[in-house]
């Protein structure tokens, strides 16, 4: 029997240690996140912010022309800044406006954990509110549902619904794991520190990116202060933790817009095969894929991305493209 208490008390040994590991490790490490400043302005276009719900979203407008929405992808450090040589390019043509989501960015932090149903909204009322005509809209990534879901219910406001390796139809699963971590109160904290440390974002980006020369400095400081801003990871948080996945499919049933697809040949969130998924649901869908890309064609390659998007909007009826 006395030979066995002390294998009997190990695991509370073990998990005392782990919490007084935690614990220690706590302070210095919400030391390295409370050191990032703020995001810096983004160097292209015009600064513009809208009231919506009582949060203060700002979003960027380049040009003049006819509007054009674009949506950023999610993740770590994720805003509208991904979207600037696509939006320098199409500038000459269109009045492009690209927001940073709500709790993203530069916008304003939630006072609440967001839901899909939240950015659904936002996409929406952005639509009506600031864009106020038809306009074609692109989302990358996690945004599609959103985008999907806006366009379904304001088939008057969308011309092209263009999704970037989206989300919402199959995809990757999620790690189940690791997320649950950041709702414990000792862990939490140093969870998200490590997740948004220098190391984890750079490998986050490099695993999106099939170009390493894309992944330099200044875009990996960018990604950095903007997931690290103080109160940044409630947004953050829901990513990883699958609450703002959404079903694209009931919008693309009742989808009245044309719909163009783009991918990565090399994405990997979620693969390119999952194109066929959304061509079941849409077949007079049209299909680009980049090669030499991987989960976001538009920073890669933004001028063969611009080129591909006038052609497909070049290519809608009359009634559809002067709308």
């Amino acid at each position: 029997m006395s030979g066995q208490e002390p294998t009997s008390g190990r695991p509370r040994l073990m998990r005392a240690a782990a919490l007084a590991a935690a614990a220690l490790a706590l302070p210095a490490l919400l030391r390295l996140v409370r050191r990032s400043p703020p995001p810096l302005p983004i160097p292209w276009g015009r600064a513009h912010r809208y009231v919506w719900r009582g949060h203060t979203v700002t979003f960027q407008q380049a040009g003049d022309g006819a509007p054009l929405l674009l949506l950023h992808s999610l993740g770590p450090g994720h805003d509208g800044a991904e979207w600037r040589g696509v939006a320098e390019r199409l500038a000459a043509r269109f009045r492009v406006l690209v927001p940073d989501l709500p709790g993203w960015g530069r916008s304003a932090l939630l006072e609440r954990t967001p839901t899909a149903e939240l950015y659904r909204d936002f996409v929406g009322d952005f639509l009506a509110e600031v864009v106020r005509e038809p306009a074609p809209v692109v989302a990358a990534g996690g945004s599609a549902p959103f985008a999907a879901a806006a366009a379904s219910a304001l088939p008057e406001a969308v011309r092209l619904l263009g999704v970037v390796t989206p989300r919402g139809l199959g995809g990757s699963p999620r790690p189940q794991l690791w997320p649950r971590l950041l709702d414990l109160p000792v862990l939490g904290a140093p969870a998200f520190a490590l997740a948004t440390s220098r190391i984890a974002v750079e490998r986050h980006l490099r695993s999106r990116l099939d170009r390493p020369e894309v992944v330099d400095a200044g875009r990996l400081a960018h990604h950095l202060r903007s997931c690290r801003r103080p109160g940044a990871d409630r947004a953050l948080i829901a990513w990883w933790q699958g609450r703002l996945d959404a079903d694209a499919a009931p919008a693309l049933a009742q989808l009245g817009a044309p719909l163009w697809i783009a991918w990565g040949r090399l994405a990997q969130r979620p693969p390119v095969g999952d194109a066929d998924l959304w061509l079941r649901l849409v077949p007079a869908a049209r299909v680009d894929v980049f090669e030499g890309c991987g989960d976001l064609p538009h920073v890669e390659h933004a001028g063969l991305f611009c080129r591909a998007f006038e052609q497909q909007l070049g290519a809608l009826p009359d009634s559809v493209r002067t709308a």
